[in-house]
């Protein structure tokens, strides 16, 4: 009887918790109003025997005294995820930034979006995996696509060493329309070719072309082109990039990739 009373009480209380947890449009958080030794309210992770929790060494944060905080003690190889609110603005339009990093720089990270914060398997990397440096790097991401049902982002984590930690500060998840102050139109008449491509890429457009911007798969800045239609690209390694391309109205962002 005092088993099922227990179990009974603590179904009750998960309920209550998660009720609590809407979806948000968009989050803008340095995690500094939350008590430590716990994830935020309604982030989740999906983790080996690491420890996730909000921690409060003002030395170890990029801002402010606190900061998102994984360990793995004695474990090594292993993948966590980290995974934000729920959010209802999966749609193609929004983009993270964020800062990280490691105490070890074999350890690396991915980001994509989930459609259950329980399940591993329905994650979708938008991302390959990128090394995590020893001093904070500012990442600032493409816009994620939209796919059917997908409603939280994740952080998928791989520490290949004992007593890696892996801190994540001034966590925000915009509407790139809202940023950059542009109209939501897509640019007219817009083709981007040979895409694959070895090294020239040529941009079509009618509208005017003010400036594309390269950037690598997890949305890291990679080079300034400038206003040319014509581009040459063959000094990248290859890989995934996103050419963000924008005329005197109107942003859009298109996967790029480079194959030599």
């Amino acid at each position: 009887m005092k088993l099922f009373l227990l179990t009974l009480f603590i179904t009750i209380t998960f309920v209550q918790i998660n009720a609590q947890c809407t979806s948000v449009e968009t989050i803008n958080d340095g995690f500094e109003s939350y008590s430590t030794e716990s994830l935020p309210p309604c982030w989740s992770s999906i983790s080996a025997p690491h420890a996730m929790r909000v921690d409060d060494d003002d030395s170890k944060a990029h801002s402010g005294s606190q900061n998102l905080y994984t360990y793995t003690f004695f474990s090594f190889n292993d993948i966590s995820y980290l995974i934000t609110p729920e959010l209802s603005t999966v749609d193609g339009t929004h983009f993270a930034e964020f800062y990280i990093k490691s105490t070890e720089t074999n350890a690396t990270f991915d980001i994509g979006t989930m459609s259950d914060n329980t399940d591993e398997s329905t994650f979708v990397a938008s991302s390959t995996a990128n090394a995590i440096t020893k001093d904070y790097q500012k990442i600032t991401t493409a816009n994620f696509p939209a796919i059917s049902e997908h409603k939280y982002l994740a952080f998928r984590l791989v520490s290949p060493s004992w007593h890696t930690s892996i801190r994540i500060d001034d966590f925000k998840w915009f509407n790139s329309l809202d940023v950059v102050g542009i109209t939501e139109s897509q640019i007219t008449d817009l083709v981007v070719f040979p895409n694959p491509t070895n090294g020239i890429v040529i941009i079509k457009t009618a509208d005017g072309l003010l400036n594309t911007k390269l950037f690598n798969s997890v949305g890291i800045f990679v080079a300034d082109l400038g206003n040319e239609s014509t581009l040459d690209v063959s000094n990248f390694v290859d890989g995934i990039y996103f050419l963000k391309i924008k005329t005197i109205q109107t942003m859009q962002i298109v996967k790029l990739v480079i194959e030599k």
